[in-house]
C-alpha cells in the first residue's frame, strides 16, 4: 500500500478530472470522492491532536482486527458522518486548499502522542498509529472508486 503522502499526490493528480462521472461506480463524482477523503485525513488527525492520551480506553472489537488486517473497506457498506460529507458544490480551490491542510497535518501528526486516540463508529477507539492505517485504508478506498470512474 501506498503511504499516505503517495496517496495524497495521487488524489492532486485526479482533481483536472473532478467533474468526471460514472454512475456505474459511483452515485457520486471524483470530486466528491477527493472532497470526502481529505475530509476524513484532516478530521481524524485534528480529532487526535484534540485528544487526551490519559484517557485512552481500547476494547477489543473485532471488526477494527479485521478491517486493519485486511487493509479493505467494502463499496457501498459504510455511511460518512455528515462532518465529513462534502458541500453541494465542490471548487477546485476548495480541494487544493484542504490537500494542503492534509499535507501539513500528516506531518504535524508524526508528533502527536502515541495514546492520542480516535473514536470510530464502527471499529471504536484507534490509537494514532491505528488511525493512520485506518486513513491509509480509507484514502486507498476511495482512490480505487476514482480509478474505476476514470476508466475508459
Amino acid at each position: 500500500m501506498q503511504t499516505l503522502e503517495q496517496q495524497l499526490v495521487e488524489l492532486e493528480l485526479f482533481i483536472p478530472f473532478m467533474e468526471k462521472e460514472n454512475f456505474d461506480v459511483s452515485k457520486v463524482s471524483v470530486a466528491w470522492q477527493i472532497d470526502h477523503s481529505l475530509r476524513v485525513v484532516n478530521g481524524i488527525i485534528e480529532v487526535l491532536e484534540d485528544s487526551d492520551p490519559n484517557l485512552f480506553q481500547q476494547r477489543a472489537n473485532l471488526w477494527r482486527f479485521l478491517f486493519l488486517t485486511l487493509n479493505f473497506l467494502p463499496r457501498g457498506k459504510g455511511k460518512p458522518p455528515k462532518r465529513v460529507m462534502p458541500d453541494y458544490h465542490i471548487s477546485e480551490s476548495d480541494l487544493k486548499r484542504r490537500l494542503g491542510f492534509a499535507f501539513e497535518n500528516i506531518l504535524s501528526s508524526k508528533k502527536i502522542p502515541k495514546k492520542a486516540h480516535f473514536r470510530h463508529p464502527m471499529f471504536g477507539t484507534l490509537i494514532r498509529e491505528q488511525s493512520s492505517h485506518f486513513i491509509q485504508i480509507h484514502t486507498e478506498h476511495h482512490l480505487k472508486i476514482i480509478r474505476d470512474i476514470l476508466k475508459p
